[in-house]
């Protein structure tokens, strides 16, 4: 049965769009000092594509003509020729929002292909959603450094004997992407971080006691990057 759905399928689509369209980067970070931030968006493929823009405040399902966010995102439509770009401009309307920490929103770029040209037979043509996190920096956070808020993370014993709790005291989002244990002097393979909102904790299950062996952490910069850092005990 599931080789005649595959031949079926293959058979009802002659061609699968591919996604073309790629973001300059992996998040977003605005100041709130900004009238407004850029982004650039790129089309790598070799077909024009139909991209919708639209920020969200983390419901991935949420209809966009619903949602209502302090944000304003230009062009929300466009279209890119191949090998082309588009920027896009994002401005924070004003509303209230936390001046004590950061706030997280998301920002969805929806790349539809093409109809393909001379098609013979059924098509099915995919669009592609991307999704990157927004994180919005209040003026009052402007002389604190995210650099500085990762190195006062800590850890301590979490619910469980091979459990941490990790603590972010500061007002950033940071994200924790892995955290590994050495244990006589050997590094493991590392277990699956988090996003660690301000003033708050998370646990993570190591699979293993920490005892009084190390503990390190790979997190994600303002950039996107990966960098690697010693979790120190609280």
């Amino acid at each position: 049965m599931r080789a005649l759905n595959f031949l079926f399928l293959l058979i009802l689509s002659s061609s699968v769009a591919q996604a073309g369209i790629v973001i300059n980067g992996t998040r977003v970070v605005y100041p709130e000092s900004e009238k407004e931030i850029t982004l650039r968006l790129n089309n790598e493929g070799n077909k024009s594509s139909l991209v919708q823009t639209w920020i969200d405040k983390g419901n991935s399902s949420a209809k966009v003509n619903q949602i209502d966010v302090p944000f304003v995102i230009f062009p929300p439509v466009f279209r890119v020729e191949p090998k082309q770009g588009q920027t896009l401009r994002i401005s924070y309307t004003g509303q209230n929002l936390p001046a004590d920490r950061e706030s997280v929103f998301y920002l969805n770029v929806l790349d539809i292909p093409p109809n393909p040209e001379n098609a013979h037979g059924n098509n099915v043509q995919m669009a592609f959603r991307s999704r990157i996190k927004l994180f919005f920096r209040p003026q009052a956070m402007k002389s604190e450094s995210y650099t500085d808020a990762v190195d006062k993370l800590t850890w301590s014993v979490g619910s469980c004997s091979t459990c941490i709790e990790v603590k972010n005291p500061t007002p950033f989002n940071i994200t924790i992407t892995k955290i590994y244990l050495t244990a006589n002097s050997t590094e493991g393979s590392g277990i699956q971080g988090a996003m660690i909102a301000p003033f708050s904790s998370h646990n993570f299950k190591l699979g293993s006691n920490p005892g009084t062996n190390n503990i390190t952490f790979s997190y994600l910069n303002d950039y996107g990057g990966t960098v690697k850092a010693q979790l120190k005990k609280g």
